[in-house]
């Protein structure tokens, strides 16, 4: 008896997992009914809201500078308009992945507008960025800022 429950009990949590993750991956369409920040929004759906944020850009906090400029530049973006989100994860308060309206993004349109910076996505996942970081503190790495991009500068005696 112990047995077949601990079986149905590691069946279920399994799926449940499965279901994490596939929920992590999907395409909604719907109408934008909030937006909650300069990167987050609700997004009305047949099945019900769901919190969508933008992936790939940061935008000011809530208690920084231009933070309300920049909400309000979403709003008039997206606000009441038909959206398609492809969800690529979830972080604890919303699902997170590209927003379009009629097909353009609105993470690369909010960078266009100067309301957001670009988060930029790893290209090398072997590369550890704690050691990176620990390279560059050390002198061995040097990073210069040049109009929003990061351009990284190896020592050629230093190893990733």
């Amino acid at each position: 008896m112990l047995r077949k429950t601990c079986t149905v009990f590691v069946f279920a949590a399994a799926m449940l997992l499965l279901a994490a993750g596939a929920a992590g991956q999907t395409t909604l369409t719907g109408r934008v009914v909030s937006v909650i920040d300069g990167r987050t929004c609700v997004i009305e759906t047949d099945g019900g809201r769901v919190t969508a944020a933008i992936q790939y850009v940061d935008v000011p906090e809530p208690e920084q500078p231009f933070s309300r400029i920049v909400r309000e530049h979403l709003e008039r973006l997206v606000m009441g308009k038909q959206v398609t989100f492809a969800s690529s994860g979830y972080s604890p308060t919303a699902l997170v992945g590209r927003l379009y309206l009629n097909g353009l993004d609105m993470g690369q349109q909010l960078i266009r507008d100067g309301a957001a910076w670009h988060v930029p996505i790893p290209t090398n996942p072997g590369i550890n960025m704690m050691e990176m970081m620990d390279a560059a503190a050390a002198g061995n790495l040097k990073i210069l800022w040049s109009i929003g991009y990061d351009i990284l500068m190896t020592n050629p005696n230093m190893h990733y």
